[in-house]
């Protein structure tokens, strides 16, 4: 994409300034920034760059909701899960840090057949920090997920997509990846569930965890 003709018609808009640009564009998000570029056009790449990390959250939520609206009430269970992340870690690479625990909130539908369910779900990942760095990061992630039961006991895996956010010394959108749990579980009355899950979310930055959810089936 050619961005001095963009930044062109944008700055011929009605009322459009170049402190009304600094002013709503602002931030220090540099990925696609080059030396060339006028400070018109690094402003409008860095707002494109900002509102990739807002786009990516809405098409999850959006995603989910569709899924639901998409299936008659009575072929599906929706399963109401919270949880705890515990024993976590954030990797960048070259330097881990060990993450206090962190919980989370989801929500999935379920199809279930005889001793297998099958599903999708979507799950936040509220703020937690990392031991010894002023470091907070939160997640939020669309998944697929199978249980094979045997009896009340189940082995479960998971697979989707995730997208980490972080503050304060790393100030920004670390883009998204692929995620991936494996573990188990124990079914109570058919209503109730207690599960372990191995959480492994890759990215710019990773983040490993162990996930205890209880889910509640509707």
């Amino acid at each position: 994409m050619q961005f001095r003709p963009l930044v062109s018609a944008i700055l011929s808009l009605p009322g459009v300034t170049r402190d009304v640009i600094l002013d709503t564009f602002g931030g220090d998000f540099r990925d696609g920034v080059t030396e060339s570029d006028s400070p018109h056009e690094r402003r409008v790449r860095l707002l494109l760059k900002k509102g990739e990390s807002m786009n990516r959250r809405i098409v999850l939520l959006v995603a989910c909701v569709f899924l639901v609206a998409a299936v008659p009430a009575d072929a599906f269970d929706l399963n109401l899960a919270v949880g705890a992340d515990f024993g976590g870690d954030f990797d960048l690479g070259n330097v881990s840090f060990s993450s206090n625990t962190g919980y989370n909130l989801g929500l999935e539908i379920a199809f279930k057949v005889p001793i297998i369910e099958l599903g999708a779900g979507l799950e936040y990942g509220f703020s937690r920090d990392a031991s010894g760095v002023d470091l907070d990061a939160s997640y939020s992630q669309i998944y697929a997920i199978g249980r094979f039961f045997f009896g009340p006991v189940y082995i479960a895996g998971r697979f989707g997509y995730a997208d980490m956010s972080v503050s304060t010394i790393l100030e920004g959108d670390f883009g998204g990846g692929s995620t991936w749990g494996l573990g188990g579980g124990v079914e109570f009355f058919g209503k109730l569930k207690a599960e372990l899950l191995f959480n492994n979310i890759n990215g710019d930055l990773k983040y490993q965890s162990w996930t205890i959810r209880l889910l509640y089936t509707f």
